[in-house]
């Protein structure tokens, strides 16, 4: 710019120095300078105005380069791009396509975090309002036990009033108890002299009334093979049935007493299982027509035959037919129930006999193991107990759900709350 103001000065001087020179008179020298520098002026524009218009010319030409380079590259892209292979670029389009699709996924995935993220706050949410519920909550619930503490520590004061007042009676009532002890020791002593004073009585009233038993009585019919006069007449009740229910136990046995046994440890099996036993063998002897035991509830009856024979031995059908007769004459006797025979031994049946008995519908049992059993027989009904030597004792028929039982000892059975039946 310092140049173009320079050349523009310089021009102007060259233009207007005929001027200055021209005038010769004063007038004429300001005439003349009027001239010059408009003269200069206009020499000044005029060079602002070429330069300008050169820089213009140049400016426009240089971008005309410029505009050429771009359309030759632009030709030369043009070119590149025509020799591009159409496959080439299929295959970048279906790159792009592949990496749209991955950036789409990636948008899907980022979409579900986020959604994720947001259900994730939500429930945050919702379990922050829970817990300043639950705090809230624990607030009031602190609140109610400090007042429930100070109530609480109310009451302890008064119940440690309570408790001085108590301990206060305690020594009194310590006071009192040793008094009490003083008096129930006194006391325990006359009981203890009391008591020694009722054994002896008792012992001679057992004495005396022993003395008394009369020998004709049914007692002494059922002990005397059993006992002597002189045990009979001196022994207390319970000690005297003991000692005769031992030695019936330990006596020697008739052929008939073992066949008696074995009935009844049958009939005490089928007591215990809920069955009404009549012991027929036992109270009609030899008139039983063969029918040891007729077992019976509410809806079957057996008629059973019992034989407590040697191991090793063998019975034969004739037994078989035997208890199939009085089996037929029971069922002409009772049309309306069925009966079942039951043969019951401690010995083997012969072949004969076991194929007999299935071809008539008997029930066997052999081999039977003989095994000792309660003997005495209490009824709860009368409260009373029976012995195996009682001649009643068959008769009495025991019923474990009407509270009847077998015990094996008198002493057993006196605790149980039963007394003899001869008391």
């Amino acid at each position: 710019m310092k140049k173009r103001i320079i050349f523009a000065f310089l021009f102007a001087l060259i233009f207007t120095f005929p001027a200055f020179t021209y005038s010769s008179s004063d007038s004429d020298i300001s005439i003349g300078a009027v001239a010059g520098v408009v003269a200069l002026i206009f020499a000044i524009l005029f060079y602002i105005a070429y330069t300008d218009l050169r820089e213009t010319k140049k400016s426009r030409e240089k971008e005309y380069q410029r505009n050429q380079a771009l359309i030759d590259q632009i030709n030369h892209l043009k070119t590149q791009m025509q020799d591009i292979d159409e496959q080439k670029l299929k295959s970048s389009i279906s790159a792009l396509n592949k990496k749209i699709s991955e950036l789409t996924q990636q948008l899907l995935k980022k979409e579900n975090v986020h959604a994720q993220l947001q259900r994730e706050y939500s429930q945050l949410l919702t379990s922050s309002q829970d817990q300043e519920k639950r705090l809230n909550t624990v607030k009031n619930n602190l609140s109610a036990a400090s007042n429930r503490e100070a109530k609480a520590h109310k009451e302890i004061l008064i119940l440690n009033q309570e408790i001085d007042a108590l301990r206060k009676e305690r020594a009194r009532t310590s006071t009192k108890l040793q008094v009490l002890k003083k008096e129930r020791d006194d006391l325990k002593s006359v009981l203890a002299h009391r008591e020694h004073e009722f054994s002896q009585l008792q012992q001679a009233y057992d004495i005396l009334r022993a003395s008394l038993r009369p020998l004709d009585s049914a007692e002494y019919k059922m002990l005397k093979p059993y006992l002597s006069t002189e045990e009979y007449q001196k022994l207390p009740q319970a000690q005297m049935h003991s000692l005769a229910l031992e030695r019936y136990q330990k006596r020697h046995r008739t052929e008939w007493e073992v066949g008696l046994g074995f009935e009844r440890l049958i009939g005490y099996r089928y007591e215990k299982k809920g069955y009404h036993v009549e012991y027929v063998g036992a109270t009609s002897g030899k008139e039983d027509m063969g029918r040891d035991l007729i077992v019976s509830n509410k809806t079957e009856v057996f008629i059973v035959q019992c034989k407590r024979w040697s191991r090793g031995s063998q019975i034969h059908e004739k037994h078989i037919f035997q208890l199939q007769g009085t089996l037929t004459l029971y069922q002409k006797q009772h049309p309306d129930i069925i009966a079942i025979g039951v043969f019951i031994t401690t010995a083997m049946l012969s072949p004969k006999a076991k194929e007999t008995a299935l071809s008539l519908g008997i029930e066997t049992i052999e081999n039977f193991s003989y095994a000792a059993h309660p003997m005495i027989k209490c009824k709860a009904g009368t409260g009373q107990y029976y012995l195996p030597m009682d001649s009643d004792y068959d008769k009495i028929s025991i019923s474990f759900a009407s509270g009847d039982y077998y015990h094996k000892t008198v002493e057993a059975a006196i605790s149980a709350g039963f007394q003899s039946a001869y008391q």
